[in-house]
């Protein structure tokens, strides 16, 4: 009974070596998109040190629209 059950699982196994599948090779190229470091431009705020409260706020506004314009490089 062991011999019988030994030999069928020899020729289950060389049976399916013997009929190896067909390989065929394609060739793609997929675009990989690497991503990069972005350097923002330096943004230069010069605030008057005489200046009033207002003027210093309205400095600081003008500096951060300048900011969001330089970083727009990097969108």
């Amino acid at each position: 009974m062991k011999k019988i059950l030994f030999f069928s699982a020899v020729l289950v196994a060389f049976s399916g070596c013997a009929s190896a599948p067909k390989v065929e090779y394609v060739e793609r190229y997929n675009e990989v998109k690497v991503p990069v470091r972005c350097v923002v431009p330096d943004t230069k705020c010069v605030i008057d040190k005489n200046a009033t409260h207002t003027e210093v706020i309205a400095a600081m506004r003008l500096c951060i629209e300048e900011h969001k314009r330089n970083s727009e490089v990097c969108k």
